[in-house]
C-alpha cells in the first residue's frame, strides 16, 4: 500500500478506540481509507483492523487516504465531534492524501462513501487508559440525563452525512475548448445543494473541465489531456461556484441550501 503524503490538513477530531496499550504514543494512531477498484472505501486501522463497527483508542490520528488504482469517483466523508473531513481525491487525479485528526475519547463517528450515500458506517472511540470506569459511567449517565443534546449530537453526526440526489448535469468542453454546464437543456445560474451527476463530453486534449467552490480545492473532472465521455457524482454544498478550463474564464454559479 502506497503512503506518500500529498498534503498535510489540521482538523479538530475525535475517533472511537479500544483500550490501546499504555505504550502506545499519539504519534503512532494512524487510520488508512482506501479506495478500492469497485468503487468501495475501506477504512482500517495500521494492522489492517476494519474500523467500522469497532472501538478504538482516541487521541490524535493521521489519516492516509490512498487510491491505488486511480478510482473516480468515490467520495470520503468521515464526521463527527470536532471532525468534518470530505474528499475525493481530486477525482480520482491524487493518489494520496493525508490528514490530521484529533479524535475524543467516548465518542461515535460516522463516515461513507457519498458515491453511495445511503450507506453510513459508524464505531466509536474509547476512554483513554487509566480512566476510570466510575469516571467513565458518570459521564455516560450525564450524557443520558440531557436527551436534547443527545438528540443533537445524533442528528448532527448522521443526519448531516445525508445529501438528497438532484439530478444530472451535462458538462462539455467543446472542440475549440468553451465549457457549458447545463440542466435539462438549460444553462445553470443557481442549483440546490445535494449530489449531482455530471455526464462530461469533452471533445479536444486541449482544454480541462475543472470545478471548484469559492475557498475549497478545485475537482478536475476531465484533466487536458482527456478526450471523451465521462459520468461522475458530484457534491454541491451552499456557496458560490465556478467551472473552468485552467487557466481560462470561469463561469459561476450559486449553490442554494
Amino acid at each position: 500500500m502506497s503512503r506518500r503524503v500529498l498534503r498535510v490538513v489540521s482538523f479538530g477530531a475525535v475517533l472511537v478506540v479500544v483500550a490501546a496499550p499504555q505504550a502506545a504514543r499519539a504519534a503512532d494512531l494512524e487510520l488508512f481509507a482506501t479506495f478500492q477498484e469497485n468503487h468501495t472505501i475501506t477504512v482500517t486501522l495500521a494492522d489492517g483492523t476494519n474500523v467500522s463497527g469497532a472501538t478504538i483508542p482516541g487521541g490524535s490520528y493521521t489519516l492516509h487516504m490512498e487510491n491505488p488504482y486511480d478510482v473516480a469517483g468515490p467520495e470520503f466523508d468521515l464526521r463527527g465531534p470536532g471532525v468534518s473531513i470530505v474528499t475525493d481525491m481530486f477525482f480520482g487525479e491524487t493518489p494520496s492524501e493525508t490528514y490530521r485528526a484529533e479524535l475524543q475519547p467516548n465518542s461515535t463517528y460516522t463516515w461513507r462513501n457519498n458515491e453511495r450515500p445511503g450507506t453510513v458506517f459508524t464505531f466509536r472511540t474509547a476512554a483513554p487508559a487509566g480512566t476510570s470506569s466510575s469516571s467513565s459511567s458518570s459521564s455516560s449517565s450525564s450524557s443520558s440525563s440531557s436527551p436534547t443534546t443527545k438528540s443533537s449530537t445524533s442528528k448532527d453526526v448522521v443526519g448531516s452525512a445525508i445529501v438528497p440526489f438532484r439530478g444530472t448535469l451535462a458538462g462539455d468542453v467543446s472542440t475549440d475548448g468553451k465549457l457549458k454546464l447545463t440542466l435539462k437543456g438549460k444553462p445553470i445560474s443557481t442549483l440546490k445543494a445535494g449530489v449531482y451527476t455530471v455526464k462530461l463530453l469533452d471533445e479536444t486534449a486541449k482544454a480541462a473541465f475543472v470545478l471548484q467552490k469559492l475557498g475549497k480545492p478545485a475537482v478536475t473532472l476531465s484533466g487536458r489531456t482527456f478526450v471523451g465521455k465521462r459520468s461522475a457524482k458530484v457534491t454541491l454544498r451552499a456557496g458560490q461556484w465556478m467551472f473552468f478550463s485552467s487557466p481560462g474564464k470561469k463561469s459561476y454559479f450559486a449553490v442554494t441550501a
